[in-house]
């Protein structure tokens, strides 16, 4: 009986035969209809973008552009002194030109990217430690260079220290990932 459950299961939740599908991992290209911020944003948030690059199978477009994704906010983070923001958006139905809705699965998560603070560190200190010891001269060449490690050091560490805001725009073009077939 568990056996023709999980079968019958299986069946009913099987695209149509021949039905034209997108597979789940595709990237769904979206225009967003509004401003959507980790400032003002909480959970559940409505959120629409339009489609900007039709979504095709083989040989059909399944999705044409300018179709209506809607999703909500499914996490956000504010910023804090120390902490970016950041927001995850979850979108769940496509609505078609024609006014026929398909549901969906597709995300994507909104952060800002760190800059390569190794980088900056290997470059920085020795450049500031090279400044502390010409200007200590001859006689305290070893504490100005130092001392400029030192300065170079506390630049590093201070230079991105305040939280931002993760805000898309209105306009603003980003891109989802199918977690599901659509079909």
């Amino acid at each position: 009986m568990l056996r023709f459950a999980a079968a019958l299961a299986m069946f009913l939740a099987a695209p149509p035969l021949g039905a034209q599908t997108i597979p789940a991992g595709n990237i769904m290209e979206v225009r967003l209809e509004h401003k959507v911020t980790s400032e003002t944003a909480r959970t559940g948030d409505s959120v629409k973008a339009r489609v900007s690059k039709s979504l095709r199978d083989n040989k059909d477009v399944v999705v044409p552009a300018g179709s209506m994704v809607q999703g909500r906010v499914d996490f956000v983070k504010t910023k804090t002194a120390t902490e970016d923001g950041w927001m995850r958006l979850l979108f769940d139905a496509v609505v078609l030109p024609n006014g026929r809705s398909i549901d969906t699965v597709a995300s994507a998560s909104f952060h800002h990217d760190r800059p390569n603070a190794i980088l900056t560190r290997v470059i920085v200190v020795p450049a500031f430690a090279t400044i502390g010891a010409l200007l200590g001269g001859r006689s305290k060449r070893v504490a100005g260079g130092l001392g400029g490690a030192l300065a170079g050091v506390v630049f590093v560490e201070n230079k991105h220290r305040y939280g931002r805001d993760m805000t898309l725009r209105e306009g603003q073009t980003i891109q989802l990932r199918l977690s599901a077939d659509l079909y």
